[in-house]
């Protein structure tokens, strides 16, 4: 398996779309994902995943689907509401929901994360860059 990412030594956007190996896009066995992060490495939490997708849902049908994205001040309140899930006083069980505390916390960790990094477009990107630059060490 490959590591988080293919070698990265190029820095215009261009070299994200290439081939690891160097083969040409229309050559056979070519694929264009140099640089790319390997997401199956998210596999690794399949059941841990599907919890904070059944949060998703729950949120989704409680307010509306992808309603989070426009909640004012959304970082803050994300966080305030995980460490809210963090705080229980009893159980692992959020009543209101009867889902688990911890997916609620990871799912509100998610979204302020997200809306962090769309408020900073190029972040994601420098940090790719670092984790390509501690392979290459």
């Amino acid at each position: 398996m490959m590591g988080l990412y293919n070698d990265c030594e190029h820095d215009d956007a261009q070299y994200f779309e290439s081939d690891p190996n160097g083969l040409d896009q229309h050559m056979p066995g070519a694929k264009m994902d140099a640089c790319k992060p390997d997401l199956t490495y998210l596999c690794q939490f399949p059941r841990a995943l599907r919890a904070v997708c059944l949060i998703a849902m729950y949120g989704a049908n409680k307010y509306t689907e992808r309603g989070w994205e426009n909640v004012s001040d959304g970082p803050r309140r994300y966080l305030a509401a995980e460490i809210r899930h963090a705080l229980p006083i009893q159980g692992y069980l959020d009543k209101e929901s009867g889902l688990m505390h911890d997916a609620h916390k990871a799912w509100n960790a998610l979204a302020a994360l997200e809306l962090q990094l769309r408020e900073a477009p190029n972040l994601l990107q420098e940090m790719q860059e670092e984790i390509a630059n501690q392979r290459k060490a």
